[in-house]
């Protein structure tokens, strides 16, 4: 889910459009309005600038992304990166206990995207991919994110009578907090070819220390 600040968009545009004018005020001979010029190098001017947000400056300095985000850009987490991944599922679950009793481990890689993220992982028996994701900011606590993701999950092993793993589809819902960035939780679930939910926590991927 990408927010777009039209107001501070359309804000900035008045502004190039007037810096245009009080240049061509000054220099006539350049001849901005008679050719339009003027629309176009500001289309380009924001373009230019979203181009270069969205593949690079998104998660640069903190006074870099402010800037951006005062103009009318959405601000992103900071989750890309590769990530171990722990789940419990409700596959087989002891009723009576409250306890999880399918448990596992896989590996997620959050990729920075336009407008957004791609998350694709490895379980044991199957691979996923997400098709579409959200992100939101807490209103409450600017450090806080609900982020979310709908994939769909491919068994490695196709033969069903095998395994008892079907392809299906699925959502995540997960919380990140910028003062612990190298944990994220939350929870899942699938269709009815698959009739599971779980609960997941994702570990940061940290370099080596020397």
């Amino acid at each position: 889910m990408t927010k777009v600040n039209l107001k501070n968009f359309i804000s900035i545009t008045v502004l190039l459009t007037f810096a245009f004018y009080f240049i061509n005020t000054k220099l006539p001979e350049w001849n901005f309005w008679k050719y339009s010029f003027v629309s176009l190098v500001i289309f380009l001017i924001i373009y230019i600038l979203n181009f270069l947000y969205e593949k690079y400056l998104w998660n640069k300095h903190k006074y870099v992304v402010k800037i951006f985000t005062i103009v009318g850009f959405q601000k992103y987490p900071n989750i890309s990166g590769e990530w171990k991944m722990k789940y419990n599922s409700s596959y087989k679950y002891d009723w009576d206990k409250s306890i999880y009793m399918t448990k596992g481990t896989g590996k997620i890689k959050i990729r920075k995207i336009d407008g957004g993220f791609l998350y694709s992982g490895n379980f044991d028996k199957s691979k996923f991919k997400s098709k579409n994701n959200f992100f939101e900011n807490n209103k409450n606590n600017n450090e806080e994110w609900i982020l979310g993701y709908r994939y769909l999950n491919d068994p490695k092993e196709t033969n069903i009578a095998n395994t008892g793993f079907v392809g299906h589809s699925g959502f995540t819902i997960l919380n990140f907090d910028e003062n612990n960035p190298n944990e994220i939780t939350g929870f899942y679930g699938n269709d009815e070819n698959r009739k599971t939910r779980g609960r997941i926590i994702l570990e940061k991927n940290l370099p080596p220390s020397d």
